[in-house]
């Protein structure tokens, strides 16, 4: 909604995705060490009091209490000082302190945030709180979802499908995204007479139980366009009907619009042989990003560095790469990763659209593919409502002996 409106008021936007790892360096000024000397760079919220952008906050539930309330001062009486010495001002004070840079009167903030499972509600600092106005985003309507699922579709799936795909989805607790509803049904009209309606849900992450798609719900052979690249050598690896399976299900995923999907399966099922093989099929090169449970949501994109005269630059990581040049990247490790942290790569892999650390964004290469590994959720479970919606679900099991 909150792009919608910016879309269609042609704002320009700043957006900043907030998690634990958010400082308040992220939202005020950074310093950057250049030439023997430091300076310090306007971040998102600065540049957008600056000038007069529309400042998106996703997230306010992930920061921590004591980070967001530097932005009260700005948010309530437009002032806000920097860390280099100047002063965000508004318009109508400026006169009486000229050394202050003016607040843009077209300055604006958009604060996006989920309500808990639990208790419906969403923990804010109460200053914080008072400083917007509120409007609750309630789940879309079962009858409203048939309609557009109804719009949406080619035609190919009857009306018995649609309503069996409505009801379940109803069923789901905490609402389901019109996004994954619509990618589920356009993923069953290109290959129903593969899998089952029940499968495509699961696929999405709409699974009553948490269910993924898997080598099970096959009903009939994928017919996929895969291309064998001789210059790759992958005499090493033996193929079985397993492994096929689950890289027609994973080709599948990409042909049906996504551009990540998650293989999930416990150690040992060649969860990471069948990714690397996909990728040999497609006769591309690929990038590898093994993750842990330090890596903080900007480590995702870029990671700080120095380069050979001492100057503090940022460096792409192998995810920015990949969705730059348009090659495949196997995240290795999605679930060692913090929610928040894998929630800030909403925007890239739902939209195809980067924000970075160094204040640069770009939108993905329509080529760009990302094969997530993961083990299967334990007690309690890593993948959240948020991270549903990011990647097309697969369940490898263990080969049969």
């Amino acid at each position: 909604l909150i792009l919608l409106y910016a879309s269609l008021l042609g704002r320009e936007i700043e957006y900043v995705s907030l998690s634990k790892d958010t400082s308040e360096a992220d939202l005020k000024q950074r310093k950057e060490v250049t030439n023997n000397g430091t300076i310090y760079t306007n971040q998102a919220p600065v540049r957008a009091a600056i000038n007069g952008r529309l400042l998106v906050l996703d997230g306010l539930e992930k920061a921590e209490r004591n980070v967001l309330p530097t932005l009260n001062n700005l948010l309530e009486n437009r002032e806000l000082p920097l860390d280099d010495g100047t002063m965000l001002l508004s318009p109508d004070v400026r006169g009486e302190h000229p050394g202050g840079i003016p607040v843009h009167p077209d300055f604006r903030v958009a604060a996006l945030g989920t309500i808990a499972e639990d208790d419906g509600t969403i923990a804010l600092d109460p200053p914080l709180r008072s400083r917007f106005q509120a409007r609750l985003a309630s789940p879309v309507d079962v009858g409203y979802m048939f309609v557009t699922a109804s719009a949406m579709s080619n035609g190919l799936l009857d009306t018995d499908t649609l309503k069996y795909l409505m009801k379940t989805v109803g069923g789901v607790s905490g609402g389901v995204s019109l996004d994954l509803i619509h990618n589920a049904v356009r993923y069953l009209e290109q290959y129903q007479d593969n899998i089952t309606p029940r499968a495509a849900l699961n696929a999405h992450g709409i699974g009553l139980g948490g269910e993924m798609i898997e080598t099970d719900d096959i009903v009939a052979p994928f017919e996929v366009k895969t291309v064998t690249a001789p210059k790759m050598n992958r005499s090493s690896y033996i193929e079985t009907t397993t492994t096929k399976a689950i890289g027609d299900l994973i080709l599948a995923g990409f042909e049906s619009g996504n551009s990540a999907v998650a293989l999930v399966g416990p150690k040992g099922c060649y969860k990471s042989t069948v990714a690397k093989d996909i990728v040999d099929k497609a006769g591309v090169f690929s990038e590898l990003f093994s993750l842990h449970p330090d890596i903080t949501a900007r480590d995702l994109l870029q990671s700080r560095g120095t380069d050979e005269r001492g100057d503090t630059i940022w460096r792409d990581t192998p995810l920015t790469r990949a969705a730059r040049s348009g090659k495949y990247v196997i995240m290795d490790g999605i679930d060692k990763l913090r929610s928040d942290t894998m929630s800030s790569l909403a925007m890239l892999l739902e939209r195809g659209w980067a924000v970075l650390p160094d204040g640069t964004s770009f939108y993905a290469n329509d080529k760009f593919r990302c094969i997530a590994i993961a083990h299967p959720p334990s007690e309690k479970s890593w993948i959240t409502p948020e991270i549903k919606t990011l990647f097309h679900w697969i369940n490898a099991k263990p080969l049969p002996r």
